[in-house]
């Protein structure tokens, strides 16, 4: 096999110093806007976790006590594309709540830095480097 170029590997060097470089400030943050050691929690993100943690309680795809609507009850909720479902349910259902979002988070970068990789190969694919253009 042919070793990648060099500038592949620095590109993905660079990206794994900033995603270091953001996980350092996710933990610069008060304890409660966090889960475990790369998950914060902000804004919306309880409108996409919740119902996924509440349909594998048996609860349905819904929100229940979300604060940001003050709502005592359990809310049938489609105000976010279950997207996440399908990644975060099986983590979810085998790891638990904390452990399952820093999987997730994880998986966000190695299919981040994968696409990065792809994009690099079929650039230089499409782009020869004896290219002109007249």
């Amino acid at each position: 096999m042919k070793p990648p170029n060099r500038w592949i590997v620095v590109a993905l060097v660079i990206k794994c110093l900033l995603f270091a470089y953001f996980s350092v400030q996710v933990n610069a943050l008060p304890p409660d806007q966090y889960v475990g050691a790369l998950f914060r929690v902000y804004d919306d993100t309880k409108g996409y976790y919740t119902p996924v943690e509440l349909l594998l309680e048996g609860k349905g795809y819904s929100r229940h006590g979300y604060a940001a609507f003050g709502e005592p009850e359990i809310v049938p909720f489609a105000g976010r594309l279950p997207g996440i479902l399908p990644v975060y349910a099986p983590l979810y259902a085998l790891f638990g709540e904390v452990w399952a979002k820093q999987l997730v988070i994880l998986l966000q970068f190695l299919f981040s830095t994968w696409a990065a990789f792809a994009l690099g190969f079929i650039a230089k694919t499409w782009f020869p480097k004896n290219q002109h253009v007249d």
